[in-house]
């Protein structure tokens, strides 16, 4: 057997596939039990264009006990090839290797590319394979100038090491980046539908007597496309929400709610330098009816700009400053009629928000300060809250997610402040706990669970429990 896998060996050095193929073919007859006779036919097999042949001998090899990083990066490349693409980033990242973060990074995974980012800055031939393979997956997300300076720092590292290869990779890189001018616009779309069971839908305050319970239809729809042009790259995304109440419908007037919402960004790098800070500009409109349309309730206008500052590949700090404007329709005293009632606003949002993807997990930290100038004094608002979000993520489908927000607000004064004093402002705490799954059953379904608890500490009259569990259905594409 040894000797027909050393000849098997020698052809393949040769660039012989057919014969190394017969020749390990002939030695696994000899002996059908051995790892490394399994694993050489499955390269051969592989390099011969026979993917699926490839991988039942790559996976025996691995059922045999052979559970060295380069069997689990050849598993990677195989599976890649037979287009099984989420399976072969796995397999590349459980190689824990430099070449199975490559193998990870250059098939789109985030993590594989965090993982490889170190090596960039070395001066040799792994340091400019590594940037050209960054390149590669940078500009498939559709950042040009990041694409464009790894690119010639692939080059530069590349006639370093004396890499012929490899700078020619890079050029021929970098001549795509320069004819693509094009933009490269990128769509994709989401639909759910969820049942909800919900304990308070209508807000009512403890002690109130009894609070309807809620069993309600819901229905999520967006769109959403992205263009890269030049160095800058445009978002863009439309929403449609519906509720349909489908218990204790005499008890829960209005609340059949529909919510139409468009967003758009900007994003622009501030400098040629692949970790370059983004400075970019959000808005988004929010619009929310009851019963079909036939109820108003509010409009919501917010925007402003934001800046990123990357620390690495995985982790970046985003600040941003919003512009808030939300008018009341039907519920709210015409903005003609001085009232302490009239709850359409002017406002500001000052956020900070440190976010962080990690090999298994996202991880998003964030502190929010409020101001609110309403027609009516007594909506006047001052306040902040902080933030944070996990998601986990137990195998390339499952993800489980769990968020907690704090929000401190202040509201007043509702009545002479000169005499009232503190008595004029009225306190609370918005304390609101989701956790929930994504569940996967086939490539483009997927089973939601989502359970949200909120807690309203206020005063006496103005204290609230809702809690809302949904069972859903997703598809995207």
């Amino acid at each position: 057997m040894l000797g027909w896998l050393a000849r098997g060996d020698a052809a393949m050095a040769e660039g012989q596939i057919r014969v190394a193929i017969e020749r390990y073919q002939v030695a696994r007859a000899e002996d059908p039990s051995n790892a490394l006779v399994e694993r050489a036919l499955a390269a051969a097999l592989l390099r011969a264009g026979r993917a699926a042949e490839a991988l039942l001998h790559i996976e025996r090899a691995i059922e045999l006990g052979d559970v060295e990083p380069d069997v689990q990066e050849l598993h990677a490349l195989i599976l890649a090839a037979d287009t099984k693409t989420e399976a072969a980033k796995d397999a590349a990242l459980s190689a824990g290797t430099w070449e199975g973060n490559l193998i990870a990074a250059s098939l789109g995974d985030p993590q594989g590319a965090s993982r490889a980012t170190p090596w960039v800055e070395e001066a040799s031939l792994r340091g400019s394979l590594t940037a050209l393979v960054l390149a590669a997956h940078v500009a498939n997300q559709g950042h040009r100038t990041a694409a464009r300076n790894l690119t010639a720092a692939a080059q530069a590292l590349a006639r370093e090491s004396q890499s012929a290869s490899v700078l020619e990779a890079a050029r021929d890189l970098e001549q795509r980046l320069h004819d693509d001018e094009a933009p490269l616009l990128r769509a994709a779309a989401r639909a759910r539908t969820a049942v909800e069971y919900a304990t308070n839908p209508r807000f009512l305050p403890d002690g109130s007597g009894e609070r309807p319970l809620a069993l309600r239809l819901g229905i999520e729809a967006e769109a959403a496309v992205q263009a890269p042009i030049g160095t800058a790259r445009i978002d863009g995304a439309v929403r449609v929400d519906q509720l349909v109440v489908l218990s204790n419908r005499a008890k829960l007037p209005r609340l059949d709610l529909t919510g139409l919402t468009a967003a758009a960004s900007l994003e622009i790098p501030i400098s040629t330098r692949p970790e370059a800070a983004l400075v970019g500009l959000q808005f988004r409109v929010n619009d929310v009816f009851a019963d079909a349309f036939e109820t108003h309730y509010a409009i919501t206008v917010e925007g402003g700009p934001s800046l990123t500052i990357p620390f690495d590949l995985g982790t970046r700090l985003v600040l941003a400053v919003y512009g808030v404007g939300i008018d009341f329709i039907d519920f709210s005293p015409p903005d003609a009629e001085v009232s302490s009632q009239n709850r359409d606003r002017i406002g500001q949002r000052v956020i900070a928000a440190l976010v962080h993807e990690g090999d298994w997990f996202t991880a998003r930290a964030e502190a929010l300060f409020v101001r609110d100038d309403a027609y009516g004094e007594a909506f006047d608002t001052r306040g902040g809250a902080l933030a944070g979000h996990f998601e986990a993520r137990l195998s390339r489908q499952i993800r489980l997610h769990v968020g907690m927000s704090l929000e401190l607000r202040s509201f007043g004064p509702v009545g002479d402040a000169v005499v009232l004093g503190d008595a004029a402002f009225r306190t609370e705490l918005r304390t609101m706990v989701k956790v929930g799954a994504f569940i996967p059953v086939s490539e483009l379904f997927a089973v939601t669970v989502d359970d949200i608890w909120i807690r309203n500490s206020a005063r006496a009259g103005h204290s609230y429990n809702e809690n809302v569990l949904s069972l859903g259905w997703e598809t995207r594409w």
